[in-house]
């Protein structure tokens, strides 16, 4: 039975890195292979914290594959929604424009 487990770190909202944990070096944290629980917690993570970042852990290489695609995925998708957000910006009279599609801005104003 592999004991391994692999870290999906996401920062700045791009995933930049998957690492392979031995067993000796695995930190209490939710390990699945799990699509839809790693997106959920993905998820929580943009509702809470207005970005992806984090890491997540699931339980084998091509779980961590999917799951950087799927955040790969749905950080194009914002940008999209974002720039199609942009565009319309001004439209209705008011000239300034903040992004929808981050729940929760706060960080920005660090």
């Amino acid at each position: 039975m592999n004991e391994d487990m692999y870290k999906v770190e996401v920062r700045s909202n791009v995933v930049v890195k998957i690492n392979r944990l031995k067993k000796l070096h695995r930190k209490k944290s939710v390990c699945t292979d799990d699509p839809l629980k790693v997106c959920t917690i993905l998820a929580q993570n943009n509702k809470s914290n207005g970005c992806f970042d984090g890491d997540y852990f699931v339980c084998s290489f091509g779980a961590a594959q999917t799951f950087a695609s799927i955040c790969l995925s749905y950080q194009q998708s914002l940008c999209e929604k974002s720039s199609i957000s942009l565009q319309k910006a001004g439209d209705d009279g008011n000239f300034s424009w903040v992004n929808p599609f981050i729940p929760n801005p706060k960080h920005l104003s660090k």
